[in-house]
């Protein structure tokens, strides 16, 4: 992973995400301590993810493969108030979610998918 976002508050924006090849999200949304009781709250906006390819070039449908992931299963029920926009998604090629969201209370909008 590149980022791992725990805490609230935070936001990632005018950033590039390009050529990634390795198994795991480029910016995971976290609850520190496993606990998903208090939301986020964080901004997501303005990116670029480019080029993404499977490891050794061989797509596997291995989970893990996602641009962006809110959560997981056991942060599903909780809110998270996480806002993802405006962000450009091209020539992304891992599994079928490019944005993971796994949590409850988010706003997933204005985002550009190529390729």
């Amino acid at each position: 992973r590149y980022i791992v976002l725990q805490g609230s508050y935070h936001e990632v924006d005018h950033c590039s995400f390009i050529g990634k090849n390795k198994i795991g999200s480029c910016i995971l949304v976290h609850w520190s301590n496993g606990s998903a009781a208090i939301p986020n709250y964080h901004k997501i906006h303005h990116n670029f993810f480019s080029a993404r390819r499977p490891e050794n070039g061989i797509y596997d449908d291995q989970n893990d493969q996602d641009a962006i992931r809110i959560g997981d299963s056991n942060s599903s029920q909780t809110p998270s108030y996480t806002e993802i926009y405006n962000n450009l998604f091209e020539d992304w090629i891992g599994e079928i979610e490019i944005i993971s969201n796994k949590a409850c209370n988010n706003k997933i909008y204005h985002n550009t998918f190529r390729n």
